[in-house]
């Protein structure tokens, strides 16, 4: 058999259309800084004495700076948008937890004297973490146990954020008297009663409170969020929950 000899010809990087139709364009990514981006054949954007110049030396150090700069900005903005997300899981957690506890659990079960099970009017929420209770006695409690945990600081930040200073305010969502006083006075509940005006505003204002808390500075809600969890909820009154009137 004839042997075959294969000439090679090295082809010219030049010869590629792909090279000639980029070939005059630098290779550029919008996060880079300037001094740092070179043309394909290797050479910087500042010409060949790019490292022997003083002047394009102190440009490449400034740009550098500032592009350090804008990545610990991104980095700073990330960490504080995970934070905010992280306040926002575990706030719907501890809500989620204390509802399913109070208002699952505790929905049956519970029979009054004539074999019925008993039936909810509403609930009243804490402004603390969203925990609903069945009265305001067991909110009082509730309340007033997770305060006593938190530190004079973060006490300090719910009546500055929160409540602007208005003590009075504060003092009626965390002991719910006005609720108290306001069931003391009425008539008794009747099934098809909706909620009554007093609990959707008290309802509504805790919501708001809730809410500014949860904006505040310091750690509030976290802190918060924490010493709920080492509050051990107790059971509402069973005879103000049952539905009169059966």
């Amino acid at each position: 058999m004839p042997h075959v000899s294969y000439q090679h010809n090295p082809r010219s990087i030049a010869d590629d259309p792909l090279y000639v139709a980029a070939g005059s364009a630098p290779y550029t990514r919008s996060d880079t800084p300037v001094s740092f981006r070179v043309f394909p054949n290797g050479t910087s954007s500042f010409g060949s004495d790019l490292l022997t110049s003083n002047e394009s030396i102190a440009r490449r150090v400034a740009e550098t700076r500032e592009w350090l700069g804008r990545m610990r900005e991104e980095v700073r903005e990330a960490k504080r948008k995970c934070k905010a997300e992280e306040k926002s899981a575990s706030l719907l957690c501890s809500v989620l937890r204390a509802s399913s506890a109070l208002m699952t659990e505790r929905a049956k079960g519970r029979r009054s004297s004539r074999g019925r099970a008993r039936q909810f009017r509403f609930a009243l929420y804490s402004f603390l973490d969203g925990t609903p209770f069945l009265t305001p006695q067991a909110l009082c409690r509730y309340n007033t146990a997770l305060a006593e945990m938190l530190s004079d600081d973060h006490l300090e930040l719910i009546r500055r954020h929160v409540f602007n200073y208005d003590e009075e305010a504060f003092a009626n969502l965390l002991y719910a008297d006005e609720v108290a006083e306001s069931l003391e006075r009425r008539a008794p509940y009747g099934g098809g009663e909706l909620v009554p005006e007093f609990v959707q505003r008290f309802n509504e204002t805790s919501r708001r409170a809730l809410e500014r808390l949860f904006a505040a500075p310091g750690g509030l809600a976290d802190a918060t969020i924490n010493a709920a969890h080492r509050v051990p909820i107790v059971a509402d009154d069973v005879e103000n929950v049952a539905v009169h009137g059966e």
